[in-house]
C-alpha cells in the first residue's frame, strides 16, 4: 500500500516497502543543488520499539556494522539520523527483487535456475560474505563480522544482474553495544547452523552452511529443513539429514552436490573453514562446466520475471485503493492513478479534461443587444493552443475565426432578427461534435477500463485469545506481526499459522476472493495452553549463590 510522502531529515519518504520485525523500509529521494536527486532506501524502527533502548541500541549497531562495509556485493548504507525521536539508517537504492521473490516466481512458472546461474549468485555472495569476515578495525584488529541471517530475503539481485547482500541488522561484532544473550536463537529457521539452532556461540562458518542452504534451494527450488513450524525446522536442522540435491534434480553434477554437502556438514570443522575456500571451489566448478557467466547474463534470463513483477506491482497499486461502487468512481479512481511516470496527464485524463472542456463552452448563453458589438469571450490558454496547432496543421476549422489568417475568413456580426426577444437564449454548436466525440471516447476508454480492473485485496482482521501471537502465511512469518492485526492479501489460498510460545499451533486454510473481508477472533482461534510437561533441571555453579537470569 502506498503512503502520502512525508519528510524525515533530508529525504522524502516517498512510499513505504516493507514491515520487519524491527523496522519499516520506505522509498525515499533527497534532493541537492543544481537539481541533483537521488533515490535512497531508509529503514526506520519500529514507532513501538523506539520507545525500548534496547531496539534503538541494535539498530544503531546495525548501522555503525555497515557503515564500515564497502564492497560490490554489499548494499551500502549512506547516512544514520534521528528526527524528533525515530531513528533511521539511508541505503543504497537498488532497483530489481530479493531472491526469495525470484525463486517464489520462478516455481509458479515451473522453471528452475540453471545449474551455472545458481552457482553464479553463490560465488558473488561468497565474495561479499568474505569481505565481511575478513574486515577489521582502523588499527587492524577482525571485527568478526557474522550476518547470521543468510536467507534469500536478504539476497538482492538488481535488474543488471548483481547480486548485493542486505540487513547485517542481526550480525554479531566485536564490541558492539547490544550483545546478544547467550542462547537466545536470531535468524530465519530453516536457513540456521545447527550450531545457531542450539543456542551456541557462532563464528563465520555458520554463514557458510547458511550459504550451502540457500546454494541448494537455489538449484532444487526445496528447502531441506523447511518443517510445519519453526519448532519443526529447528528439530530438522540440529538432525541436518538432508538428500543430496543431485536426488531432485538429476543433472546435477555430483562436484556441485560435494560443494553443498560440504558447506552444509553437520560440525563447523568439517565444514569449510573460511567462505573462500568455497568461492574458489564454485568457480573451478564453473570452469569446469566451461561456463563464463556474468551478471549480463543472470540480468537476460531474469528479465520476463522482473517485468511480470513490475506489473504486479502497478496492480497492487489499484488494488490497494477501495474498491469503486460503480463507473463514475472506477472512472475518477482511474484518473488519479493512471497518470504517466513522469508527471503527465494520462489519455483518459486528456481526454476527461477535452469534454470538461467541450462542455464548459456548450453553454447557453443570452444574445447580444441588436445594434450593439458582440464582445467575444477572452481566449483562454488552451483555446490559444488549439488555434496554433490547427493552423499548423493548415486548417481553418477554427471555434473563432481569426482575422489574422486571411480577409476571406473575417468574422461577421448578425444582429439578432426582431421576432426574437432579446433575452432568448442562443446554443452556441461550434464544439459540439468535438464533445459528442470526446465523450464517447472518454465512456468507451472507461467501459474497457473498468472490465480490465485487477481484483482487489482481500481483508482478514484476526485476533486470538490470549492475544500476541506470531502470524505465518504459509510457512513464513509475517515479521513484526501479533494479534490482532490485519492481513490485506491478493485473491488466492492460504496456509495460516497461529503459533504463540506454551500454547499448541493452530492452522487454517484460507480461501479468499476478491474484495472479501473475512472475521477470525478469539472465537475461531482460542489457544489451548500446550500440554507438553515443563522439562526441569538443575544449575549448579562454582562458586556458589550466582544470579540465575531467564531470558
Amino acid at each position: 500500500m502506498t503512503d502520502m510522502p512525508r519528510q524525515l531529515g533530508r529525504y522524502q519518504l516517498l512510499r513505504r516497502l516493507a514491515t520487519g520485525g524491527m523496522g519499516e523500509i520506505y522509498l525515499a529521494r533527497t534532493t541537492g543543488a543544481g537539481g541533483f536527486e537521488k533515490r535512497v532506501i531508509i529503514k526506520t524502527i519500529l514507532p513501538h520499539l523506539a520507545r525500548q533502548q534496547e531496539f534503538v541500541t541494535k539498530f544503531l549497531d546495525e548501522g555503525r556494522i555497515v557503515v564500515q562495509l564497502t564492497h560490490g556485493n554489499i548494499v551500502p548504507v549512506f547516512d544514520m539520523g534521528e528526527e524528533d525521536g525515530e531513528y533511521f539508517i539511508a541505503m543504497e537504492y537498488v532497483p530489481g527483487l530479493d531472491l526469495r521473490a525470484i525463486l517464489k516466481r520462478l516455481q509458479a512458472r515451473e522453471q528452475r535456475l540453471p545449474i551455472e546461474l545458481a552457482l553464479y549468485v553463490a560465488t558473488e555472495l561468497c565474495k561479499g560474505l568474505g569481505y565481511a569476515h575478513r574486515k577489521t578495525d582502523d588499527d587492524g584488529n577482525p571485527l568478526d563480522i557474522v550476518h547470521r541471517d543468510v536467507s534469500p530475503s536478504n539476497v538482492l539481485v538488481s535488474r543488471e544482474g548483481e547480486v548485493k547482500i542486505i540487513d547485517f541488522g542481526i550480525a554479531r561484532a566485536a564490541g558492539k553495544v547490544a550483545e546478544t544473550a547467550s542462547g537466545r536463537i536470531q535468524g530465519k529457521c530453516c536457513y540456521m547452523s545447527p550450531e545457531q539452532a542450539r543456542g551456541r556461540p557462532l563464528d563465520a562458518r555458520s554463514d557458510i552452511f547458511s550459504t550451502g542452504v540457500l546454494l541448494y534451494e537455489m538449484l532444487t527450488l526445496v528447502r531441506p529443513f523447511e518443517g510445519r513450524s519453526d519448532l519443526e525446522s529447528l528439530e530438522l536442522v540440529r538432525q541436518c539429514e538432508a538428500d543430496p540435491p543431485g536426488v531432485l534434480r538429476p543433472a546435477i553434477p555430483e562436484e556441485v552436490d560435494a560443494i553443498v554437502a560440504c558447506a552444509m556438514a553437520p560440525e563447523p570443522d568439517q565444514r569449510y573453514q573460511t567462505i573462500d575456500e568455497m568461492h574458489v571451489e564454485l568457480q573451478q566448478e564453473l570452469y569446469r562446466l566451461d561456463h563464463s557467466v556474468t551478471s549480463q547474463r543472470v540480468a537476460e534470463f531474469l528479465a520476463p520475471i522482473f517485468a511480470e513483477a513490475q506489473e504486479d506491482d502497478a496492480s497492487r497499486l489499484v488494488a490497494a485503493s477501495v474498491a469503486p461502487a460503480n463507473l463514475d468512481e472506477a472512472f475518477e479512481l482511474q484518473l488519479a492513478q493512471l497518470g504517466s511516470p513522469d508527471g503527465s496527464p494520462s489519455p483518459l485524463q486528456l481526454a476527461a479534461t477535452a469534454t470538461a472542456t467541450a462542455n464548459e463552452t456548450n453553454t447557453l448563453t443570452p444574445a447580444p443587444t441588436p445594434g450593439t458589438p458582440l464582445e467575444l469571450p477572452e481566449a483562454r490558454d488552451s483555446d490559444a493552443s488549439h488555434t496554433d496547432a490547427a493552423r499548423s496543421n493548415g486548417s481553418s476549422q477554427h471555434p473563432f475565426p481569426s482575422s489574422q489568417d486571411s480577409g476571406e475568413h473575417q468574422a461577421e456580426l448578425t444582429p439578432t432578427p426582431a421576432s426574437q426577444p432579446e433575452s432568448a437564449p442562443v446554443r452556441r454548436r461550434y464544439w459540439l461534435p468535438a464533445t459528442i466525440a470526446a465523450t464517447f471516447a472518454a465512456v468507451a476508454a472507461l467501459i474497457v477500463l473498468f472490465l480490465l480492473l485487477p481484483d482487489t485485496d482481500a481483508v482478514v482482521e484476526l485476533d486470538t485469545e490470549p492475544s500476541g501471537a506470531s502470524v505465518l502465511l504459509d510457512g513464513e512469518e509475517l515479521a513484526g506481526r501479533r494479534t490482532p492485526t490485519t492481513l490485506s492479501l491478493p485473491p488466492g489460498s492460504y496456509e495460516l499459522a497461529i503459533d504463540l510460545d506454551g500454547y499448541d499451533s493452530e492452522y487454517r486454510v484460507l480461501h479468499l476472493s476478491s474484495g472479501e473481508r473475512l472475521q477470525l477472533d478469539e472465537t475461531d482461534f482460542r489457544l489451548r495452553p500446550s500440554t507438553e510437561e515443563p522439562r526441569q533441571f538443575t544449575v549448579i555453579t562454582d562458586p556458589h549463590h550466582a544470579t540465575l537470569l531467564v531470558d
